[in-house]
């Protein structure tokens, strides 16, 4: 049992199923942990920061995205994305996708045989081909759309990447998270309905605020039962299990002190 299970679940059910021992965690980790719903929230933020250093960078570490896989090598780089990645790195740029695409293109072009403007180049060619499949999709997405029409067009435009999106082809981890959102999307655009009303169109600022929002409330659906299992659980649900052996970690004295204390008598 631990007083923060979203915090000590993950380290201590990797460490036991690393020694083989079946584990079930009470509370289903939350939306925010699906890699698939990370790299929408770092699409939409390149998207709204017109490709800012920090999210575009993010982004370029994603897996999943097979498009840049199908871009040829640049020389002196293992692949067109770890080219891009490095050159963005090394240019710069606080924001401004087609800034950088316009320098990145610029820089293709250059035939010096010096050492630094030549590995620049190599990797620009691979670099061009990467942002603009980028670009693509990010021109893809709406200016405004319903929930569901947002999540249509984040999985068309994730598609467009190479990655299997949040639908039907998707992994079953990817497939739990997009489930998850099409619910949620679905019961905002019910309830404006069941109220007389269109589901309001929501701008991608309105759109990612809410995609964060969700991803730190929502819980991904459990994928197991606890029986014969060591089970995790929060010291609120210890207190009433009727179990053999309890262990209790990461808990100091601040965790039980709300127990000791007597409740006021009221005058």
């Amino acid at each position: 049992a631990a007083p923060t299970l979203d915090r000590s679940a993950p380290r201590y059910a990797e460490a036991l199923r690393e020694y083989g021992v079946p584990v079930a965690v009470d509370a289903s980790p939350r939306l925010g942990t699906a890699g698939v719903v990370r790299l929408l929230l770092d699409l939409l933020e390149t998207v709204e920061s017109d490709g800012a250093f920090a999210p575009l960078c993010r982004l370029l570490t994603h897996g999943g995205l097979r498009g840049f896989e199908t871009i040829a090598s640049p020389s002196d780089f293992a692949s067109a994305r770890g080219a891009t990645e490095w050159l963005v790195r090394e240019l710069q740029v606080p924001s401004g996708r087609a800034y950088l695409l316009k320098q990145v293109r610029a820089l293709a072009e250059r035939t010096d045989d010096s050492g630094a403007v030549r590995k620049l180049a190599a990797a620009a060619r691979g670099a061009e081909g990467v942002l603009t499949l980028i670009e693509a999709a990010c021109d893809a997405l709406p200016s405004e759309a319903t929930p569901l029409e947002w999540l249509d067009a984040c999985n068309a435009a994730l598609r467009r990447l190479g990655h299997e999106g949040i639908g039907p082809a998707a992994d079953a981890a990817d497939r739990r998270a997009g489930d998850v959102l099409e619910e949620a999307a679905a019961s905002v655009e019910a309830l404006a309905r069941w109220r007389g009303r269109e589901p309001r169109k929501l701008s991608l600022r309105d759109w990612r605020s809410l995609l964060t929002a969700w991803s730190g409330r929502l819980r991904l659906p459990s994928t197991g039962g606890a029986e014969g299992r060591v089970r995790l659980v929060g010291l609120a649900t210890a207190v009433g299990l009727a179990c053999r052996h309890l262990v209790i970690v990461d808990a100091g004295e601040e965790a039980f002190k709300a127990g000791d204390r007597q409740t006021p008598r009221s005058r």
